[in-house]
């Protein structure tokens, strides 16, 4: 497994401690203190991105200007240190990179000097076309020297847009619409671009999009693009779309047998949230932009996660199905959490399987798996009663069948399966005292 920047910067950190001693060349010394600057750089890029991680995308936003890609910010930082200023921007790692995690102060004041290094340069592109070209080129391209001054933006409020998210959050723990009505009526902002940023901010931190998707339909008395952008809110309705982004990305990368799967579960949860209250509470034209590109969302949705569904049954079965005769061949972990995870997702994503657009391939998997479970409850159990309670393997296929039920059928029908299992072990146990 990959160890994150700061172990290997703690380890690196013990390897230079021991190589001070005299045995040690300077050659090694200088190659260890080079691999020490890049773990440092490394997690310089890591707080940053943390730091601003509401309104960041994995990929180019589909609105500009209103998010920031992670690998644009990785191109700019990799650009200033190798072609604008090296010392300056490696001080900077070392104060980033290394001990404590700053705060926004501290992040602001440090990132100042990367906005005052290349603002002027940008500035001076406005009037040379080929000074323009030759940093774009040198950037990584065209899309990410067209998002530097967002970058930049984003760089001077830091503590700004992560107030954004926090206030979200008190919102939300109220729970009241009226509340929420009033703080967006009454908010002010430095500026129209920081207010992009910061309304993304804002409903990463909103537990419920679509009561935020209610609330401005109703203080907007109208539901066309113009409507929404004289009265201010087109920037939320933005913020919105790019959020979806952002669960979408989440869904296409929580790929694999180790990855986070209540992340995956969660993120399909709120896209659905999202598209459920731009559709049902805004009542959009289908020609309006936010409607176009959830739907491209949509479409990228389905498209992950039908090959999620594809195996669920086969895994399942794989670790339910009895062993014939007296011996019980072991259960693999491994085969046990692809099903589990196989199962979470096929329930979270039938929750939302309209706004996802995978309404037939859900009901079917569903339908499947509820059968195939009903089929197996009695082969498992019959087997479970034949080999004796005492059967370690047997028993764990039991309590794995009763969580897999609790997934399809609830909490009420797996409870009566473990009383079930309970009366089996006991009747079992009562057999062996009389013998």
């Amino acid at each position: 497994m990959q160890r994150s920047p700061i172990e290997q910067l703690a380890a690196l950190s013990s390897n230079r401690k021991a190589s001070e001693s005299p045995a040690v060349s300077d050659v090694e010394i200088e190659i260890d203190s080079e691999e020490i600057a890049l773990v440092q750089k490394d997690l310089a890029i890591e707080r940053i991105l943390t730091a601003l991680n509401t309104v960041v995308t994995s990929a180019a936003p589909v609105i500009k200007q209103a998010a920031i890609s992670k690998d644009a910010i990785e191109h700019l930082w990799e650009w200033a240190q190798r072609d604008l200023d090296p010392d300056v921007v490696a001080n900077l790692n070392q104060a980033l990179g290394s001990g404590a995690i700053p705060t926004d102060y501290e992040l602001e004041k440090h990132l100042s000097e990367i906005i005052n290094l290349v603002e002027p340069l940008y500035v001076k592109c406005n009037s040379d076309d080929e000074l323009q070209r030759r940093l774009s080129i040198q950037m990584g391209g065209a899309e990410v020297y067209e998002v530097v001054p967002t970058i930049l933006l984003a760089f001077n409020y830091v503590g700004y847009i992560q107030s954004g998210a926090t206030f979200g959050r008190e919102l939300s723990s109220f729970d009241d619409p009226e509340a929420l009505k009033y703080a967006l009526e009454q908010i002010d902002f430095p500026s129209t671009d920081i207010k992009k940023l910061w309304c993304l901010s804002f409903v990463a931190g909103v537990a419920r999009p679509d009561i935020l998707a209610a609330t401005i339909a109703k203080l907007c008395f109208a539901n066309t693009e113009e409507a929404f952008k004289k009265t201010g809110y087109s920037e939320f309705l933005d913020a919105l779309v790019l959020e979806a982004q952002k669960q979408i990305e989440i869904i296409e990368q929580q790929a694999g047998l180790f990855k986070d799967v209540d992340l995956m579960c969660k993120a399909i949860d709120r896209f659905h949230h999202i598209a459920r209250g731009l559709h049902l509470h805004l009542d959009l034209p289908k020609s309006a932009k936010w409607n176009l590109l959830l739907e491209g969302f949509t479409k990228r949705g389905a498209v992950a996660l039908h090959s999620r569904f594809s195996d669920v049954l086969a895994n399942m079965k794989n670790v339910l199905r009895p062993t014939k005769g007296e011996t019980s061949a072991a259960i693999n972990p491994a085969d046990v959490l692809q099903a589990y995870n196989g199962l979470y997702i096929l329930s979270a994503t039938r929750s939302a399987r309209e706004s996802l657009a995978v309404n037939a391939m859900v009901e079917k998997n569903w339908k499947d798996v509820g059968y195939a479970l009903e089929n197996l409850i009695d082969r498992v159990f019959e087997h479970y009663k034949r080999v004796g309670a005492n059967d370690k393997v047997t028993r764990t296929r039991v309590e794995v069948l009763i969580k897999f039920c609790a997934i399809r059928f609830g909490l009420d029908y797996a409870t009566t399966l473990a009383k079930h299992k309970s009366n089996i072990e006991r009747r079992s146990q009562v057999q062996k005292s009389n013998s």
